[in-house]
């Protein structure tokens, strides 16, 4: 009787020592893949921040364009505005000179 009490309690540590070791191995299959996504997730962020990091300095490019171009437009505007004026001063004067010929005939 004893002995069989004692071969039951043996079964039992087997059993529990066998649940306890598969139980390490999925503990430890849960860290690995636990560590390897973190990796992934790690190396998708630093990719992402770099992206981040291009995109802002090709921002500032395009933002320093768009200055260069708005600046040209304006003088263009300008240049244009004192081209009409002298066009529209050079017509008076040409007018004016054509009066004056009249007027001496």
């Amino acid at each position: 009787r004893a002995a069989q009490h004692k071969q039951q309690i043996e079964e039992k540590m087997s059993q529990l020592k066998g649940s306890s070791e598969s139980e390490l191995q999925r503990q430890k299959t849960v860290v690995e893949e636990t560590l390897r996504q973190k990796t992934v997730v790690e190396e998708e962020i630093r990719i992402i921040r770099l992206n981040f990091e291009k995109a802002a300095k090709e921002k500032s490019s395009l933002e320093q364009e768009l200055k260069k171009l708005k600046d040209a437009a304006e003088q263009t505007q300008k240049s244009r505005l004192k081209a009409e004026e002298e066009a529209e001063k050079l017509k008076r004067l040409a007018a004016e000179e054509e009066k004056k010929r009249k007027e001496a005939e």
